[in-house]
């Protein structure tokens, strides 16, 4: 006795017909569009090193109180921060996520490596996570060891992909089709 399971594979056209959850992509932020971030003290738009990539780029100036905080537009589960750095260090900041946009300087720190010039940009991702609407806040960490500074070109928040309706259905429909039972 043989008996056959027949399943109709669903077509691309009716899995999009069916619907997917969107798939997020990172959100970067331009820093030197002064409307994106909030900075604090001696933090500032400038334009004077090559190789940004917006508007202009975030500027510390090694001051007590410089810093800068930017609401995130999205959950994520990362952030990655460009950047240029020429002296012997990028200087150490304090970076922590809150409810608020207000800068402390205590917490986590962070040191940047330097990147050899004013216009060689890098990127350093942190594995810090959060909410739509928190902020995310790095300050300078004034001390008489921190000489150094750097500029800060864009933030990334890298937010979690949500798998796809259409790769669920169809790794099931393919699945299906190849059951027989003899």
């Amino acid at each position: 006795m043989t008996i056959t399971t027949t399943l109709k594979l669903i077509s691309i056209s009716t899995l999009i017909s069916l619907g997917t959850a969107p798939l997020k992509a990172a959100i970067s932020i331009d820093l030197g569009d002064i409307d994106n971030s909030i900075q604090y003290t001696d933090t500032e738009i400038a334009t004077n090193h090559a190789g940004y990539t917006g508007s202009g780029f975030l500027a510390y100036n090694n001051s007590t109180g410089s810093g800068f905080t930017v609401e995130a537009p999205d959950d994520f589960t990362s952030i990655t921060l460009r950047y240029a750095a020429a002296s012997t260090t990028a200087g150490e900041y304090y970076v922590y996520i809150d409810d608020t946009a207000s800068l402390q300087f205590s917490g986590t720190s962070i040191v940047f490596s330097k990147t050899g010039s004013w216009d060689t940009w890098t990127e350093v991702t942190l594995q810090l996570s959060g909410n739509e609407g928190d902020y995310f806040n790095l300050a300078f960490a004034d001390d008489l060891d921190n000489r150094g500074g750097a500029n800060f070109d864009y933030i990334t928040f890298n937010v979690p992909e949500p798998a796809s309706y259409a790769l669920i259905f169809s790794a099931v429909a393919l699945g299906a089709a190849g059951l027989r039972r003899r």
